[in-house]
């Protein structure tokens, strides 16, 4: 059993915060330290996680928050401080009984407006969790949930907390900063941070790779090595402008050539798609149902063709998929002949006029091809829309 270290060993650390729009600090978190005899620091994330004297841990807790709430304090209060707050050891409070950080925060006379409380557990599920929430926002505090993503119950948090903050768990991140289906999770969150109003914080960024994948996912804070580890002072506000001066440039002019070849690669595939609406813009169509297409009239697709099919005013598909492999050349496929596209953004953003020219879906998973895809969208009479799915640029 893990055994609670004397409070004479244990010191506040600060890990910096980094704010990659202002390229500023923008807070620092909280993380206790035990300084061993050699005067090495140690962490005590493994206690608060296998120790059974739950008081004891509690108090140490506590001596750790005071400690850094009077260097935050004499540090003249720069940025926010962030501190990490378990729930379970909150379930025996009663309505009017004082909490800890508040009743320290008014001692010291630190301004609450510049604490953010981090949940460092599932939070929601208890009328008290929300009680606690409501007292420390009428103080001014923020709220933050921290490790989003690592378990079944954060969509839960998000709802129950209506975080200020959502910080990233750091395992899925660096999972995803390695691309693949994480990384589409990842971006996902950041797209739920942003219609939620919270912002998004990426935990263990190590690497220039990493980080330049935190841009990718829009995050505007960003905490980890790269910058620095955690220390038992507060980090100088030059800190991240040191650390971006270099990579700021080198990332925006990679992302600038992956746009100007996503481009290029976009102009090939919709010239195509053009060429195929002159084409078939002057087909007939019988019943509804297209006939008249003949494989032997249609042009050799460039790479990254999937599909096209054709629509009915009603968002029904009226055509069979015309599909194309070098190895099969054109093949018909009637799996989806009747299926209804009403419902895409795509579908009724073409037939409202939204778009003077053809229209582009936003980027979705395709199951049939298993690729990631977006489909370009037209008119082509009066009764029909024409569409066409192309594989996603993402090299």
């Amino acid at each position: 059993m893990a055994v609670v270290p004397p409070k004479d060993s244990v010191i506040a650390c600060f890990q910096p915060v980094i704010d990659s729009f202002r390229l500023a600090v923008a807070g620092h978190e909280v993380l206790g330290r035990e300084r061993l005899e050699s005067g090495e620091l140690k962490s005590l994330g493994p206690l608060f996680g296998g120790c059974e004297d739950g008081e004891a841990l509690r108090q140490l807790d506590r001596h750790i928050r005071y400690q850094a709430l009077q260097q935050f304090l004499a540090a003249g209060q720069p940025g926010y401080l962030a501190i990490n707050v378990t729930p379970a050891w909150m379930l025996d409070f009663k309505k009017d009984d004082p909490i800890p950080t508040i009743e320290m925060v008014r001692e010291l006379g630190v301004d609450p407006r510049k604490i953010v409380v981090e949940f460092v557990e599932s939070a929601g599920e208890n009328a008290n969790m929300q009680y606690l929430i409501q007292r420390y926002r009428e103080v001014g505090m923020r709220i933050a949930i921290d490790d989003f993503g690592s378990g079944q119950s954060h969509i839960d948090r998000l709802l129950a907390l209506e975080p200020d903050i959502i910080k990233l768990d750091m395992d899925l991140f660096q999972r995803a900063a390695r691309g693949g289906l994480p990384a589409k999770v990842v971006l996902g969150i950041s797209d739920i941070a942003r219609r939620s109003g919270s912002t998004l914080l990426c935990e263990g960024v190590e690497t220039e790779e990493a980080l330049q994948f935190a841009l990718d996912c829009g995050a505007r804070y960003l905490q980890g090595f790269f910058f620095s580890q955690a220390a038992p002072t507060l980090a100088s506000n030059d800190l991240a402008e040191n650390c971006l001066k270099d990579v700021l440039p080198r990332y925006l002019n990679s992302k600038k050539a992956h746009y100007q070849s996503r481009q290029k690669y976009n102009d090939i595939l919709l010239a195509y798609f053009q060429q195929l609406q002159t084409l078939l813009s002057k087909s007939e169509s019988h019943s509804g149902i297209n006939h008249n297409i003949s494989p032997e009239l249609l042009p050799e697709p460039p790479a990254g063709f999937i599909r096209f099919f054709i629509c009915a005013d009603n968002g029904n598909q009226i055509s069979p998929n015309f599909e194309f492999t070098p190895a099969q050349g054109w093949q018909s496929n009637p799996e989806n002949l009747g299926c209804n596209w009403a419902s895409r953004p795509y579908f009724y953003s073409l037939l409202a006029g939204c778009d003077r020219g053809p229209i582009t879906s936003t980027p979705y998973h395709d199951v049939d091809s298993a690729v990631s895809c977006v489909t370009f969208g037209c008119r082509l009479d009066e009764s029909r829309l024409l569409f066409m799915d192309k594989v996603l640029w993402e090299s």
